[in-house]
């Protein structure tokens, strides 16, 4: 690729957009317009008629609506007071004098310009006015004009989802506003901007000068994976890129790649032991027991003893009968005590820990640039992107059953 592209940077300067697309019926609807309007005159002056006539020069030379009427403060046949006087011959492209040098009632070239106006424009108007202005840059680089090489922009901000590409010889200039009696004034109190997508302006291919002047790039905020964010890109212009009083904003640049995962955590440690069981329960005494020779019924046996230790014998039973049997043995204790307890079964395993710790962040990115792929998108280089983060904090252990 040609990459040997000049370029001429004032103080603080930067870039513009557009795309260059081929118009479908724009000449013919000039040319129906111009048949029925001047299109040489600014609307409501008499600027560019008053340049083309005999008394140009006499008076009336530089007499227009736009306030040069050198002529006739001067009091002289010439025309000329202190300072320089507009000539309807000459060329006007936009300057920082904000001067109108061929008398058109505009800095600029009233036959040769596109007006742009975010906020009364319409991209269904022809644009060759300001009273009749498109809306959009894009529509204005998408006109296939061999004249109208200057497209001037009033301020505003101008929102372009997609990127612009500027492929033809062209001067984008702002600083306008609308003076109030149909026409537009340059200022140096504010410009135009192009809020664009993160690529927001491209300049590729471009067969003639293109020119920037006193217009300000927003790039958007990147999204993909590793995306750079661009105000303005160059990309194989054979001619001079000229940016004058512009202003570039690169948004934030795509997120990194995903980290791997973090090592597994160490296993937990062991529960803690379980509790004691609790006391045992008291055994009760046999029942009655009936006598089989007649006799009387046998008095229930004594309750069971706590522990080891025998229950009591049963009360005498009535007269003839014999006693019950003593109690059955309470439940044994393992060791002698005076409430019986037994150890509760083994505590549960524990649970598993919580989470290690995030790892700690990669390490940046080293600076390096990236390259340029064949349509002019910016590629970051590997090198230059962040390192894999570090592995996570060993969980922590279960509690006990």
């Amino acid at each position: 690729m040609n990459r040997t592209t000049r370029w001429k940077l004032a103080f603080g300067a930067a870039a513009v957009v557009a795309i260059a697309v081929a118009a479908c019926d724009y000449d013919a609807a000039l040319d129906e317009y111009c048949r029925e309007h001047d299109c040489g005159t600014a609307p409501g002056r008499d600027a560019g008629a008053d340049a083309g006539k005999d008394d140009a020069g006499n008076g009336d030379a530089g007499s227009s609506d736009a306030g040069l009427d050198a002529g006739e403060d001067a009091g002289t046949d010439a025309g000329v007071e202190a300072g320089p006087t507009c000539n309807p011959d000459a060329g006007d492209p936009p300057d920082d004098l904000f001067f109108d040098a061929n008398c058109d009632g505009i800095d600029g070239e009233l036959v040769n310009a596109l007006f742009v106006d975010a906020l009364n424009g319409s991209d269904d108007n022809l644009g060759i006015e300001p009273g009749a202005a498109l809306k959009t840059i894009r529509r204005a680089l998408e006109v296939n004009s061999p004249t109208r090489k200057q497209i001037l922009v009033l301020n505003a901000e101008y929102t372009e989802p997609e990127t612009l590409t500027i492929a033809k010889e062209v001067t984008i200039a702002g600083g306008y506003v609308a003076d109030g009696d149909g026409g537009w004034v340059r200022t140096h109190e504010g410009r135009p901007v192009i809020a664009g997508a993160s690529y927001a302006v491209r300049i590729q291919d471009a067969p003639g000068p293109v020119r920037l002047d006193r217009i300000d790039i927003r790039a958007a905020d990147a999204n993909a994976i590793a995306e750079a964010s661009v105000a303005l890109s160059v990309v194989d212009a054979t001619q001079d890129v000229t940016l004058t009083h512009v202003a570039l904003a690169a948004g934030m640049g795509g997120p990194g790649e995903p980290g791997t995962s973090g090592a597994t955590g160490a296993t937990g440690g062991p529960g803690l032991p379980g509790t004691d069981g609790g006391m045992g329960s008291v055994g009760m005494g046999a029942p009655a027991v009936t006598s089989s020779c007649g006799g009387g019924t046998g008095g229930a046996g004594g309750n069971g003893g706590t522990g080891s230790t025998m229950g009591s014998s049963g009360s005498p039973g009535n007269p003839g009968g014999q006693g019950g049997g003593g109690g059955a043995t309470g439940n044994a204790c393992t060791v002698p005590c005076s409430s019986c307890t037994s150890h509760g079964s083994p505590g549960q395993p524990g649970k598993p820990g919580p989470e290690g710790d995030a790892g700690a962040p990669g390490p940046s990115g080293k600076a390096q640039f990236g390259t340029l792929d064949p349509t002019g998108r910016w590629l970051v280089s590997p090198d230059a992107r962040g390192g894999a983060g570090g592995p996570g904090a060993p969980g922590g252990g279960g509690g006990g059953g």
